[in-house]
């Protein structure tokens, strides 16, 4: 199954699995993230934690998005090895490993909110854990892809309160998200960087900014907001100056 991750082979989604996002999103950043790993942990993944939990959702995307008991055996043996795991032994391998367990409960049939919930939480603590070493690792830049991707479950699945909470803790650790980070994960295509950016701009507000706050001052006036429109209208003011508009 690691040798599919490996040689890059982008599956397509099926026309009948409903949460297409989980396919669309996540392969070809995990292809890359997949680069990284192999100098550091072997192709046969040494860490345990994140070997068990890549098995989990490459079983996910290579069976057309079925969660089956294969995944939910190497899901629990993920678990277990975090648990096994001394605090002082964590590294960015079990990071994201928690990270790919968070994700694939899009998936489980079995799963509940709280369970979503659950992986959130550890993966904000642990990748808070990380970020206070001496040494991030050189896989550190991979946590703003963690974090986009949960971003997707946490607004589909979670409360308003839930997703603003989740989005502020990860900002407090990583600083606010926006159009420079993006763009080092997803390279020199500006149109896709553009709009992967302003989507998930949107994403966040219509999530979690209610209707009748659209208009309250002090409401918009929080950081996180103002961060937010900054950032657009620098993103906006990048794309743009690339294009010459010619009117006929």
């Amino acid at each position: 199954m690691l040798q599919w991750l490996y040689s890059a082979r982008e599956e397509p989604v099926p026309q009948s699995f409903q949460q297409k996002a989980f396919f669309q999103v996540g392969q070809k950043e995990l292809f890359a993230f997949a680069k990284r790993l192999v100098p550091i942990y072997t192709p046969a993944i040494n860490c345990r934690s994140l070997r068990y939990a890549l098995l989990v959702f490459i079983g996910v995307i290579t069976s057309g998005g079925r969660f089956t008991q294969r995944e939910e055996d190497n899901s629990g043996r993920a678990r277990r090895a975090l648990l096994d795991r001394l605090t002082s032994d964590f590294d960015e391998g079990d990071v994201f490993a928690i990270f790919l367990l968070a994700f694939t409960t899009w998936v489980d049939p079995h799963a509940k909110q709280n369970d979503l919930v659950t992986h959130l939480k550890g993966f904000v603590a642990a990748m808070d854990y990380i970020s206070n070493k001496k040494s991030r690792g050189s896989l550190w830049y991979f946590c703003t892809i963690a974090r986009d991707l949960l971003l997707h479950a946490a607004a589909r699945d979670l409360t308003s309160n839930g997703c603003l909470r989740f989005y502020l803790q990860c900002r407090a650790i990583l600083g606010p998200p926006s159009f420079e980070q993006r763009s080092v994960y997803l390279g020199n295509d500006s149109l896709e960087c553009f709009f992967f950016n302003i989507s998930y701009c949107e994403m966040i507000l219509t999530k979690v900014v209610p209707t009748r706050l659209w208009t309250d001052e002090s409401f918009r006036s929080h950081s996180w907001i103002s961060e937010i429109k900054v950032d657009i209208e620098k993103c906006t003011r990048v794309f743009t100056s690339g294009f010459s508009l010619t009117w006929v």
